[in-house]
């Protein structure tokens, strides 16, 4: 069986077409768009890349709803982690923790609090990590 890859656009940057990997286009702000663009698909894989939209509120958002579906084992990867750290830009109200914090506090086995992100998602998020 060959690996299914994931890879998440916020603009339309071109149209590549494959077997193995499926692109789309998702409004990362909202979630409905994901889950009826995505996990309405009832799919998994084995590479995810978001590499949507990059603003503090859309990292979080994505990814708590999407890990899910990537395999054991897999990889889930987001593009510019950092930006809404160091652009003000991506992050204007200076919101924390950001992605890029959650996933230190979670690899240092901190617990965390985020507006964005439910129990449900969180308690998901840790039994597959």
């Amino acid at each position: 069986m060959q690996p299914s890859f994931l890879q998440i656009y916020f603009q339309i940057l071109f149209s590549y077409k494959s077997k193995r990997i499926n692109s789309f286009y998702v409004n990362s702000s909202e979630e409905k768009s994901i889950k009826n663009s995505i996990i309405d698909l009832n799919k998994t894989f084995q590479i995810l890349i978001e590499d949507a939209s990059h603003s503090y509120k859309d990292q979080i958002i994505s990814l708590f709803m999407l890990f899910p579906l990537v395999n054991s084992g897999g990889f889930f990867i987001t593009e510019e982690l950092d930006f809404p750290d160091t652009r003000d830009d991506m992050n204007l109200n200076k919101e924390r923790p950001t992605l890029r914090e959650i996933l230190n506090y979670i690899k240092s086995g901190k617990d965390f609090n985020n507006s964005l992100i439910t129990k449900q998602q969180k308690r998901l998020f840790n039994s597959k990590h």
